[in-house]
């Protein structure tokens, strides 16, 4: 029997999770543990940040092994693998070896390396990972590469070897050859030379799992940015569905924000698949009420994308179509706006592709602005230590009367030179004493200079110094859209520009003209007070949803 269906369809900022935390504290209620569901989404950031939801829920119960909030939280592919792993296909002795990667340390050969060394195929393990070339924000001349992400695009959208066409890719490979390649990989991790256990790459536990019909042990399963699915996972989600223990299903998503569709995601799944119960979340409480309808605005310049009434709770918001065209500028538009909005984050700047967010980040770290760039690569303001050093410099540098003894400790242990300093801190440092500690240096970016870091690191360090004015790193955010995605900010910059490969695809394939507008919006609804739609800054054309809707938004702003 079937388990029981609830969608939660909602906006942006319309609390899709707050509803989902409300049916969980309805089930917990009711007697359900924490042994008794799993609450899933697609992303680890997703995870993390349900994570504290389900320990709240959860205040007073015992805790341990697998009735760990932290292990109730999982990404979709998450909990797949840790089903296969309980069915016994992969071994955790050997888990770094069998759960292969790129551009990860997969154990003493590289399988990815190995099976195009044996067929002759041109392969480099730095290059940019399958989703950027399927995304179209990134390209690669190396045969290896292109071969593997089309293998990642047919396995998440179950198709066959002879559909690879479909993944929008070019390669030098000959067409007669592409299948019979893809066909070996599949074998070649089957049967891998000299190992006695099968290799599995991100994909390849999800159709395992649903393959071997592996069901998890739970009555609930809450299901967050449903939208997102891809064919294979959609078919795993029908197995869990309709056999197997699970007796209730919730899942949350919002049409308009399936922007994945080169890893195969695509809204129809959300839109079309069979429920019991539906609750509508269309009112916003992020975007106000001229953000919502500028980003509306992005949906109805498309005849395939529609607002389905969105719009904002409140009134107001700030939306400006202005240029920024050099490095200088956009260091002011940081100040200005981390001075208006003191929060973690104050503001997002969001870049269409990969290519203009590195000379983003590049920009802004020669001018001074500390950062953090989202996403797995997240930049040199990562290092924490690096922040804690930047904070005690600022404060040398405004006269400030107390300091985190932590960071002051930080920065004293990261010199090169050895301080000789008798007195010890408790939880804060008193001014004199930090200065009386740091005395044989002229100024805080004397110090700076003395610190025992790689070169780039350092010089970060002294560039935001030298700043005017002392941000701290989470204040300023920097990613790509998709990357920003689930987030939002008080004041978001989202850059106009293009590519001519992304114009191209737009004005040849309805479907993927469809998703850009959802990109976009997406771009424009993490912006909680001033949505800033930025020309001028990287060489490209306007991107073709804006340019669409461009009369609209002006009209808005």
């Amino acid at each position: 029997m079937s388990a029981h269906v609830e969608q939660i369809d909602g906006a942006p900022g319309a609390g899709k999770t707050y509803q989902l935390r409300q049916r969980l504290e309805k089930e917990a209620a009711a007697g359900v543990g924490l042994a008794d569901f799993y609450w899933l989404n697609f992303t680890n950031s997703g995870r993390k940040d349900v994570e504290p939801e389900i320990r709240d829920v959860f205040a007073g119960e015992d805790t341990d092994g697998e009735t760990n909030p932290t292990d109730r939280a999982k990404t979709f592919h998450g909990l797949a693998l840790s089903l296969v792993i309980r069915e016994g296909a992969v071994d955790r002795d050997v888990f770094d070896e069998q759960i292969i990667q790129q551009k990860r340390d997969n154990g003493p050969v590289d399988p990815f390396a190995d099976f195009c060394r044996r067929q002759g195929l041109e392969y480099d393990p730095n290059e940019s990972d399958p989703k950027k070339l399927l995304s179209g924000t990134d390209q690669t001349k190396h045969t290896g590469n292109t071969l593997f992400a089309i293998n990642d695009y047919l396995t998440a959208t179950y198709k066959p070897p002879e559909k690879w066409r479909h993944a929008g890719l070019t390669t030098r490979i000959p067409n007669g050859r592409v299948s019979d390649l893809l066909e070996a990989w599949d074998e070649y991790k089957r049967n891998p030379p000299e190992k006695d256990f099968r290799l599995f790459e991100h994909g390849d536990y999800i159709e395992y799992a649903a393959d071997q019909g592996l069901t998890p042990p739970v009555d609930v399963l809450f299901i967050d940015e449903f939208q997102d699915l891809a064919p294979a996972e959609y078919r795993l989600f029908k197995l869990w569905r309709d056999h197997g223990p699970v007796d209730r299903m919730y899942i949350a998503g919002d049409p308009n924000q399936a922007i994945y569709s080169f890893r195969g995601g695509s809204p129809y799944y959300f839109e079309n698949t069979d429920v019991d119960d539906v609750a509508d979340l269309t009112d916003s409480r992020r975007c106000p009420e001229h953000i919502a309808a500028a980003a509306g605005a992005v949906l109805e310049a498309h005849a395939e994308t529609d607002p389905r009434g969105f719009a904002g709770f409140d009134a107001g918001g700030v939306v400006r179509w202005s240029s920024l065209t050099n490095k200088t500028g956009l260091r002011d538009a940081a100040i200005d706006a981390t001075d208006r909005y003191q929060s973690t984050p104050g503001v997002l700047f969001l870049t269409r592709t990969n290519r203009q967010l590195y000379q983003l980040r590049r920009d802004l770290q020669d001018v001074g602005i500390p950062f953090e760039v989202l996403g797995r690569n997240r930049g040199v303001w990562a290092d924490d230590d690096l922040a804690d050093m930047l904070e005690v410099l600022n404060g040398l540098t405004a006269g400030a009367d107390s300091f985190d003894a932590d960071a002051v400790r930080t920065l004293r242990d990261a010199l090169t030179d050895r301080l000789d300093y008798a007195k010890t801190f408790g939880e804060v440092a008193l001014r004199e004493d930090v200065r009386e500690l740091f005395d044989r240096y002229q100024s805080p970016d004397a110090i700076a200079s003395r610190v025992d870091v790689r070169d780039y690191k350092r010089e970060a360090l002294r560039n935001a110094l030298r700043a005017t004015a002392a941000i701290r790193p989470g204040e300023v955010q920097v990613g790509t859209i998709h990357t920003a995605k689930g987030l939002e900010a008080p004041a978001v910059y989202l850059f106009t520009e293009s590519t001519d490969r992304i114009v191209s695809t737009y004005e040849r394939q309805p479907e993927k003209a469809a998703e850009e507008h959802r990109v976009y919006y997406v771009g424009a609804t993490r912006a909680s007070e001033e949505l800033h739609l930025i020309d001028d800054y990287f060489r490209g054309p306007l991107a073709p949803p804006l340019k669409q809707a461009r009369h609209r938004l002006e009209v808005v702003a």
